[in-house]
């Protein structure tokens, strides 16, 4: 009785569990980490670095002027047909129909703001570490800019958000398990007499093993009379059973995760930066973003220059044209006159992922991992740009010998430096000055007039061949 309750005993315990390791079951391969320490760090300058750069944004391209082939066919048509009536040349009908359908005019430009700066800034984040499964999960950028500047304008300054598809992942998991077994109990026993107290008795025991043990009693007293007598009984007891369970587990599922792919935000003229990092996607790299900013009226002087610019100065043979045709525009830039560089106190924080074991692999699942994070910004002043980047440039002919400017003279009777806003404007003029000099050049007043009443003066004992263009 006792092995039969052993028995069935096991048999309840196996079923459990199998019962409980298959409903247990879990996915492995969409798992983050297999375990997971997160330490506070009062800098993480060890794991991680970034710098700043500041350069020109992209200029903004022209618009492009239309041409024929912006027109439908039946308007491509009629313009073909309305030129050939012109023009009985066809060689002069096609140069005629590739030319744009309207010139624009030349700008007319007045004034100038270069008070508001326009900058590109490149956030450059670095990971320091030299373990290959170790990355910048996620990264806070802060550049608070010096009070000599306030930042205005960002172009980044809505979120953007991204749903990357990580891929699809199967596991499976099954689990069978078979029992069996068998019990069986006897017994049986003869007794043999002779008569008197003569008596032989044999008994015979059955395990469940298929054993037999047999064992002899009795004695005799030489009687003659002799008589058996069978007095036994065979009991015999088994018991069979087969257990048999199985169980499968199977797991496919598409990864997806949302993240904050970059989100910018403006206040207390600090620049933020955040970016967030999906599984095995380090964070290195470079963060470009376009400001705008302009200078403290408070604490910077505004600057007004006044630039000319002139007509075209050669005609179609690159004949010079006669000085009393040459049309002057003047355009007054306005500007702050920055005498410090601009700096900016550049600080981040951050959670950086650092894989303690299971690190040869290359899903994270099974990683054990320490998130080193920092929540305490602890910022290095950089300088962003040298005060005399800031301030526009200005060319001026200057006579290399006596060092004294070229001057122009306007109607009104004002006078100042002639100042260019261009380095080719500022050359072809004085080649232009050299062409016409000898013809033109009122050598009692030192002068050439120009159209509209402008005098271009000449300083005192200068040779026209000494000028040469100088940056301001």
């Amino acid at each position: 009785m006792r092995t039969q309750t052993a028995l069935r005993y096991f048999f309840v315990c196996v079923v459990i569990a199998m019962i409980t390791v298959g409903c247990g079951t879990n996915g492995h391969l969409t798992r983050r980490y297999k375990s997971l320490t997160l330490t506070e760090q009062n800098n993480l300058d060890h794991y991680m670095d970034v710098s700043v750069f500041i350069t020109d944004p992209d200029p903004t391209p022209p618009t492009p002027k239309k041409t024929i082939f912006d027109l439908s066919p039946a308007a491509q048509k009629e313009l073909i047909r309305q030129f050939s009536c012109f023009e009985k040349n066809a060689s002069s009908v096609i140069t005629d129909i590739s030319k744009p359908l309207s010139a624009s005019p030349k700008a007319d430009i007045r004034f100038i703001d270069y008070t508001r700066i326009p900058k590109r800034i490149v956030l450059t984040l670095k990971n320091k570490s030299h373990w290959p499964a170790d990355r910048i999960s996620k990264a806070e950028i802060h550049l608070c800019l010096s009070k000599e500047v306030r930042l205005l304008s960002c172009n980044r300054l809505e979120t953007a958000f991204q749903t990357v598809d990580l891929g699809k992942v199967n596991y499976s998991n099954s689990l069978s398990a078979e029992v069996t077994g068998n019990l069986g109990v006897g017994a049986s026993s003869s007794v043999e007499n002779g008569g008197g107290n003569a008596w032989k008795s044999t008994r015979t025991r059955y395990d469940g093993d298929n054993n037999t043990y047999q064992q002899t009693d009795g004695s005799e007293d030489g009687s003659s009379t002799y008589y058996k007598t069978t007095d036994g009984s065979t009991n015999s007891q088994g018991l069979n059973g087969k257990l048999s369970g199985s169980r499968s587990f199977s797991e496919e599922v598409l990864l997806r995760q949302r993240i904050v792919a970059l989100n910018v935000s403006v206040e207390n003229n600090t620049l933020s930066v955040l970016q967030e990092s999906i599984s095995g996607i380090d964070l290195t790299g470079n963060i470009i973003a376009d400001i705008v900013f302009d200078g403290q009226t408070q604490q910077q002087n505004v600057a007004v220059t006044k630039t000319f610019s002139f007509d075209d100065l050669t005609q179609a043979d690159g004949q010079p044209i006669d000085p009393n045709k040459v049309g002057t525009q003047e355009v007054i830039i306005t500007y702050f006159n920055f005498l410090n560089d601009i700096t900016a106190d550049l600080g981040f924080t951050g959670d950086f992922r650092h894989v303690n074991k299971k690190h040869k692999t290359i899903t994270e699942s099974d990683d054990c991992v320490t998130v080193y994070y920092c929540d305490t910004m602890q910022p290095r002043n950089v300088v962003l740009l040298r005060h005399e980047d800031l301030n526009p440039k200005f060319f001026e002919l200057l006579e290399s010998n006596i060092k004294l400017p070229l001057k122009i003279k306007s109607p009104t009777g004002t006078q100042g430096t002639l100042w260019f806003r261009d380095y080719s404007e500022a050359s072809d003029f004085r080649m232009w000055l050299q062409q016409v000099y000898a013809k033109h050049y009122d050598t009692t007043n030192r002068k050439i007039v120009l159209k509209n009443g402008y005098e271009i003066l000449f300083p005192k004992g200068s040779l026209i061949d000494n000028f040469s263009v100088y940056r301001s």
